[in-house]
């Protein structure tokens, strides 16, 4: 993949040793990092893609995303879903055992963990200790990361019991065609960015990335499921409620500064996406 790692989206973090976790209830950005990843959707689901690999994870269910990995995902409206992040800090590095050594071979990329959807009909042990993981972050009670070590373990265990980890490396393939498809996609969203507020136009963008309007709007509906338009107006959405909650610039001038037509186009937009006016979000925003 061409884009700089360093470019891409890294998730805000909650730190608690032994394991660092982040919440969410919208899509995940284009990101990468050196632990791996449990991600457990609660409610809704989420359409994940992981290096070249597209799985859709319903509520109730996880999969696992190995360490150095290119992931990203949108979820449903109603998506609510957690990840948890391990290293091997924690772990034994030089244990005459290797299956007591299993994190240290999991960083080093001799064990690999498939991409295959934990659900409750194959491994409904797998998905209550990934439920015992959460609720001990989330937990006061004396020792939990003791609890919480010996957890990862039986979810270690359990993983090379049923197969979801392999002892055999996954073959690294050539960059392939979603790989590519998400450097196009990193360079339509920093253009995006860079010129929100100015007239934009699928052609000119188009033009401006040296592709077709076709392939632009596949990849678009592809990786983030609408197309390039719709995405502009989100983003120009998103500008504007930082400026609403920023200050007390005029409703007309904060639409016409993000790159909307008009006031009336602006507000429509602004409705339909969020359920409010842009006033009514300032005046809720300011009484809070």
């Amino acid at each position: 993949m061409s884009a700089n790692l360093n470019e891409l989206h890294f998730e805000q973090r909650s730190l608690r040793f032994p394991f660092c976790i982040y919440n969410m209830r919208s899509d995940m950005y284009v990101h990468a990092h050196i632990e791996f990843e449990i991600l457990y959707v609660q409610e809704g689901r989420i359409r994940l893609y992981v290096d070249d690999t597209l799985r859709q994870v319903n509520a109730g269910e996880a999969i696992v995303i190995n360490s150095g990995s290119i992931h990203f995902g949108f979820a449903s409206p109603d998506a609510r879903y957690h990840a948890l992040l391990c290293g091997d800090q924690l772990f034994l590095k030089n244990s005459a055992e290797p299956d007591l050594a299993v994190f240290s071979r999991i960083m080093q990329g001799e064990l690999r963990f498939t991409r295959e959807i934990i659900c409750e009909e194959r491994s409904p042990q797998l998905l209550a200790v990934i439920r015992q993981l959460y609720e001990l972050f989330r937990s006061e009670e004396p020792f939990w990361r003791l609890q919480a070590v010996a957890a990862y373990y039986s979810f270690a265990a359990l993983c090379l019991e049923t197969g979801f980890l392999s002892e055999t490396p996954l073959s690294q393939s050539e960059p392939g065609t979603m790989q590519k498809n998400i450097s196009l996609y990193i360079q339509f969203t920093r253009h995006v960015h860079q010129h929100y507020m100015e007239t934009l136009s699928i052609p000119d963008i188009a033009k401006a990335l040296n592709v077709s309007e076709s392939r632009l709007y596949k990849v678009c509906r592809t990786i983030q499921g609408y197309s390039p338009i719709e995405y502009v107006n989100r983003y120009r959405l998103t500008r504007a409620v930082q400026l609403l909650k920023a200050g007390d610039a005029p409703i007309t001038e904060i639409g016409l500064s993000c790159g909307f037509g008009n006031v009336s186009y602006f507000i429509a937009r602004f409705k339909e996406f969020y359920g409010i006016t842009p006033y009514q979000f300032r005046r809720e925003n300011t009484e809070k």
